[in-house]
């Protein structure tokens, strides 16, 4: 039977600071790789599990001195294309009127982040980025 999506219901606590988490193991019938990016969205409380090849990711955060506009959706479009890095995960944010925020995270491996920063600085409204390595 095809199946869009397994459920487990699972008790959580914090794991002093052991970076392992357990899942059943009918999900490695699906799942190959060894290795997962875990993110938390505070505002939801959402957990999502990406697993991925690599050991180490980059989450790259885009500060946008203005609004989230078409013109830099276009830019960050061709960006991705032209750059082919495989994102694991995007979301943008604007808190603000004038504070908004992009980020994605990919595989650290396939990305030189100063040829990186170099092209997303042209895109338009942008104020600055940061890049922070995960492993």
């Amino acid at each position: 039977m095809n199946r869009l999506s397994y459920g487990v219901m699972m008790k959580i606590k914090p794991a002093d600071d052991k970076k392992i988490l357990e899942l059943p193991s009918q999900f490695f019938e699906t799942i190959k790789y060894k290795n997962a990016l875990v993110i938390l969205s505070p505002d939801t409380e959402t957990v999502r599990i990406i697993p991925t090849e690599g050991r180490k990711v980059c989450k790259i955060l885009i500060n946008l001195s203005g609004k989230i506009s078409t013109n830099f959706l276009r830019g960050l479009k061709n960006f991705f294309e032209e750059t082919r890095i495989k994102t694991l995960y995007t979301s943008g944010l604007c808190m603000k009127e004038k504070e908004c925020v992009y980020e994605f995270y990919c595989p650290a491996e396939s990305i030189d982040k100063n040829q990186l920063t170099r092209k997303l600085e042209k895109l338009g409204g942008v104020k600055n980025i940061e890049i922070q390595t995960l492993s």
